[in-house]
């Protein structure tokens, strides 16, 4: 069974997000808030590009329930194959929002999630971790 909980990261992984996270603030800083989701995405992934980081755009993973194929969910951007960031353009992150990355993060197999808020005023982060409960 895995589930997700706090745990600590490595030095390279916190590096990582660190970096990823500091592009997001160079893209908040540069466009503001309120623009639409999608033009956010677009923008890290240059900025992720400038910075040195292999980074992939719009990624589709399956979804199947009980072995059936239902279909595929998008992955708005994986950096470095072990970070999902999950972006947003709302007012406020919710709890919904924490728990759709949780998903993906369970589904892709991925270690480590960023939740990104770009819409709002000042920029929100929240580093989720895809980490086996050890019984």
């Amino acid at each position: 069974m895995v589930a997700m909980r706090s745990s600590t990261l490595t030095p390279q992984e916190d590096a990582l997000t660190e970096k990823i996270i500091g592009a997001a603030l160079r893209v908040h800083k540069a466009l503001g808030p309120g623009l639409l989701e999608g033009l956010y995405q677009k923008a890290l992934g240059v900025e992720l590009e400038r910075s040195g980081l292999v980074c992939q755009r719009e990624v589709p993973i399956p979804v199947s329930y009980l072995g059936v194929p239902l279909g595929e969910q998008r992955l708005d951007l994986i950096v470095a194959n072990k970070v999902i960031v999950e972006l947003k353009a709302v007012e406020s992150l919710a709890q919904l929002h924490r728990a759709q990355l949780l998903t993906y993060l369970k589904m892709s197999g991925v270690p480590i999630g960023l939740l990104m808020n770009l819409g709002s005023e000042q920029i929100q982060v929240k580093r989720l971790l895809n980490t086996p409960i050890k019984q």
